[in-house]
């Protein structure tokens, strides 16, 4: 995790750390790109999530937003050994029937 003036980003290393950068900003989750790191903001229209789908992690920006999934469905964070959700500039909710961190779970 890096903070800083821009705010609290993942962090990004090859040979020093910087600010993650490349996240998936789609509108509506659902249309995330499979593996991708994906930052849910109150700009995000669609943040209930109606098939399973498989993310490398979520970063939750802004107070009060809520990550939710229909019955039956599973939010796997789990690409290349990480996985992670991280919350910043409030409370918010995450509310998915299975979150599931593959090999990470239980670590």
């Amino acid at each position: 995790m890096v903070t800083g003036p821009a705010g609290v980003d993942f962090a990004s290393s090859n040979i020093s750390i910087t600010r993650f950068a490349a996240y998936d900003t789609s509108a509506d989750i659902n249309s995330a790109a499979a593996n991708s790191v994906f930052k849910l903001t109150a700009a995000t229209t669609t943040t209930n999530l109606t098939a399973n789908i498989a993310l490398t992690a979520v970063l939750i920006s802004g107070s009060g937003l809520s990550l939710t999934g229909n019955a039956g469905v599973t939010l796997t964070l789990n690409n290349a050994g990480s996985g992670a959700v991280l919350v910043t500039g409030g409370s918010a909710t995450v509310s998915v029937p299975t979150l599931a961190f593959g090999a990470n779970e239980g670590s």
